[in-house]
């Protein structure tokens, strides 16, 4: 259903050829993919498993049947268009990407455009309601114990890149999660944005979509 998503460590223009080559693996975990991915590729550097990767992601829009599916299943914006955040919102639009960054230690890199300091993953478990339904409250621990891992408050955060479909269901759950780790005391405003509604919901390459951005 969805193109498979990976991270490798790779050679790169003028990048010498890391000492300890690490695997090649693709990652296919519906629109997490990709930042499963970097987060795989975050801790095999900080373990010492490589010196370098290569974080990949892709979707292509080959198969109509899928893009059926997902319409049959409620999830596609009749109006073509990811109303992220907005109370119109009624589903999301498939687009497709494909996106790569080189992640390896600061003390070797040529250019820093970004610093990743955290990456974790949970999974939501059973829910009533069904394996589409996102849980907000796990995406809340999730989010506290990163920021409680590397000592920081996220009181300081002044900006969130969220995942912000334009789904009735999905939306609701991240901002009260959003608003409930970030917004529990009196701050400046918190600036929320999704490059879906600029770009639509390019699935398994999403996550290093709204990276780049």
């Amino acid at each position: 259903m969805y193109s498979t998503v990976s991270f490798s460590v790779d050679m790169v223009s003028n990048f010498p050829l890391p000492s300890r080559p690490g695997p090649s693996t693709a990652i296919d975990t519906a629109c997490s993919s990709s930042l499963l991915a970097l987060e795989n590729a975050f801790h095999g550097i900080r373990q010492g498993h490589c010196d370098a990767a290569v974080v990949g992601g892709v979707n292509l829009l080959l198969k109509p049947n899928t893009s059926l599916q997902f319409m049959k299943l409620g999830m596609l914006s009749p109006e073509g268009t990811c109303k992220s955040f907005d109370s119109s919102g009624d589903g999301y639009c498939r687009s497709e990407a494909a996106v790569a960054v080189l992640l390896t230690k600061r003390s070797a890199a040529r250019r820093v455009y970004a610093t990743v300091v955290n990456a974790g993953n949970n999974t939501d478990g059973y829910k009533e309601q069904g394996v589409t339904f996102p849980s907000g409250e796990m995406q809340q621990r999730l989010v506290r114990s990163l920021y409680q891992e590397v000592n920081i408050n996220p009181e300081q955060v002044e900006y969130i890149e969220a995942h912000g479909t334009g789904t009735k269901v999905g939306d609701p759950q991240e901002v009260n999660g959003i608003v409930s780790v970030f917004c529990q005391s009196k701050r400046e405003p918190l600036l929320i944005g999704s490059t879906k509604s600029n770009m639509g919901h390019p699935e398994p390459a999403s996550g290093l979509a709204a990276l780049v951005k």
